[in-house]
């Protein structure tokens, strides 16, 4: 970089072609010749991935409006629009402090389970659209039963993640 007059930064580009799937690890360090009493250390990490799944999640509940001590379902819909079938999917519900769980029922997976205000299911692998062979089609249901336990307004949220690279994350959230 040469000899740098106090307060001048400089831009270092590095371009890299992955040729494996892994998490790219760049370190880089800035030394000069004389003494820098806060030394430079940056770290950066990237997954790289050679798939990705585009998921997205939908949330409704019936019956709106919802009556106090009588059950409310949400219905949570995970799609998967691919290219790639989504691997590792998780679903968490985060309910409003003012309902009682009661039950979730996922179409795939494994049992949901509840700790608290957050309730998890392990949807496991959601297929791709363009998977023939898929049993399931391309997407899952979980619903959810609560207990509302005070008047006024509800409000819930769901998110749903993959082990897969997901390119646009901003539909993995609804309420």
């Amino acid at each position: 970089l040469g000899a740098m007059p106090s307060g001048e930064s400089k831009t270092v580009t590095v371009e890299a072609t992955p040729t494996t799937v892994e998490t790219l690890r760049l370190k880089a360090e800035v030394v000069g010749a004389v003494f820098d009493p806060t030394p430079s250390l940056v770290e950066l990490e990237t997954a790289v991935s050679n798939k990705e799944a585009n998921l997205s999640v939908t949330l409704t509940g019936t019956p709106n409006p919802a009556f106090l001590e009588r059950n409310i379902t949400y219905t949570a819909t995970v799609t998967n629009s691919g290219p790639h079938d989504a691997t590792g999917v998780t679903l968490i519900y985060e309910l409003s402090p003012s309902v009682e769980f009661v039950s979730a029922e996922p179409s795939q997976g494994d049992p949901c389970t509840q700790a608290g205000s957050q309730v998890t299911c392990l949807l496991g692998p959601i297929n791709s659209p363009t998977d023939p062979d898929s049993p399931s089609g391309n997407s899952a249901v979980v619903n959810l039963v609560v207990l509302p336990k005070a008047t006024g307004q509800l409000s819930h949220s769901v998110s749903v993640s993959s082990s897969r690279f997901d390119p646009t994350s901003s539909d993995n959230t609804a309420t």
